[in-house]
């Protein structure tokens, strides 16, 4: 899920064409002069930690209630292989958004299937973080062994969705209130990239077709 709000109105950079959102090395080339996306390290968990725990307390976008503490994203962070990293974006220095892709389930038969996290700091949101951090999560996980990407978002967050849809994430699926936070029962919604597949639609009961190239 993207926190955040705004990122379906960011405009890329003024110079040249708008970039196509589903080419994540384009995206990605038109962002990059305004900030840095790296891996992130155990010293970014405090930041990683501050910019979640806003959206905690202020938002929908994620269904926890509760504080969590550095020792809980300690765990977090720790508890990870390389097919699901965690990236941040830096500005001036400063963490001002993360991304991560996580587990979608513990048994071992969803280990293809990944699911999303994307959070900008509050007082960063509609500069393009969102969108350059989804296509940096995009870019890693098509070189890696993952098979589809889940987006579990909120019904009252429709942004994310649209980002989400820009870059060739499809709704699959929908829980009518499934859960309840801020007084009122929440819808959610799932979104799925698979990777490495064409998603142009093929005859009913056919296997999408794959792009040129590919295994």
């Amino acid at each position: 899920m993207l926190a955040g709000g705004h990122a379906s109105a960011v405009s890329p950079p003024a110079s040249g064409a708008p970039a196509d959102p589903r080419n994540t090395a384009e995206t990605l080339s038109r962002y990059m002069d305004a900030m840095r996306i790296r891996d992130a390290v155990s010293a970014d968990l405090s930041a990683i930690e501050d910019i979640y725990g806003h959206y905690v307390e202020s938002s929908t976008c994620t269904f926890q209630v509760g504080p969590g503490t550095l020792e809980d994203r300690r765990a977090w962070f720790a508890d990870r292989g390389s097919e699901h990293p965690v990236l941040v974006a830096e500005e001036d220095d400063e963490i001002v958004a993360w991304a991560a892709l996580s587990r979608y389930r513990r048994r071992e038969g969803y280990a293809p299937t990944a699911e999303d996290s994307i959070y900008v700091r509050h007082d960063r949101r509609g500069r393009g973080h969102g969108k350059a951090l989804l296509a940096a999560l995009l870019a890693r996980a098509e070189g890696g062994p993952l098979h589809s990407i889940l987006a579990i978002i909120a019904g009252d967050h429709p942004a994310s969705v649209r980002l989400h849809a820009a870059f060739g994430f499809r709704e699959v699926g929908r829980i009518a209130e499934a859960g309840f936070k801020m007084g009122r029962w929440l819808d959610v919604i799932f979104m799925q990239r698979m990777l490495g597949v064409d998603w142009v639609v093929q005859g009913e009961g056919d296997a999408p077709a794959r792009p040129s190239g590919a295994s």
